[in-house]
């Protein structure tokens, strides 16, 4: 009789220290549990970042191990993010009106094009930050603000068929969005007022 009452109790406890042993020592051993390989391209690395001049703007890169990269913009009394895909160097006119930034394209895309010998050409973006309105102009080398905001110059690509270096120079009135064209330009400055 005192073999059974002393057994049954045994077995209790063993079975209870074998079913709760497995959760206990996962939480406890604080080991992370590895990453799978598919999921190195997923972090995420902060890049630069840029305020706007009043302040009230902040642009920043998210570099990726998979080469997903984008921009985000974020007003900073607000908590949502305005996300571009591929979108770096971002740049505020000195009024805070406007936010420019070239636009990459896709990894594979990229060595798609450079396979097929084609050239590889960024897009650029404009976002007026009052309107919330978005201008996307294909073809863009460089983009440069004038000091008082108002104009943005856009540089062209090279042609690869024309023996001049020059390139197409795009001047945008930021107020009117009215464009002018100068073709076959190597250098360029915004004029000082007077």
């Amino acid at each position: 009789m005192l073999r059974k009452r002393l057994f049954i109790p045994l077995v209790l406890s063993i079975l209870f220290c074998i079913t709760i042993q497995p959760q206990t020592s996962a939480q406890t051993d604080g080991v992370p549990l590895p990453v799978a390989p598919a999921d190195y391209g997923k972090w995420e690395s902060l890049g630069a970042g840029v305020l706007s001049p009043d302040g009230k703007w902040f642009a920043y890169q998210i570099s990726r191990d998979n080469q997903d990269n984008e921009l985000r913009v974020r007003r900073l009394d607000t908590e949502a993010d305005e996300v571009v895909p591929y979108g770096v160097s971002p740049a505020f006119s000195s009024n805070s009106g406007w936010l420019a930034y070239a636009i990459g394209m896709p990894e594979a895309q990229r060595k798609k094009l450079e396979e097929q010998e084609k050239p590889v050409r960024n897009k650029m973006g404009l976002l007026n930050l009052a309107a919330g309105d978005t201008i996307v102009v294909n073809d863009v080398a460089s983009f440069r603000f004038r000091d008082d905001g108002g104009y943005l110059v856009m540089q062209r690509y090279s042609r690869t068929d024309q023996e001049n270096k020059g390139v197409d120079l795009v001047t945008r009135d930021l107020i009117t969005g009215l464009e002018m064209n100068f073709g076959n330009i190597s250098e360029y400055a915004w004029q000082e007022d007077g």
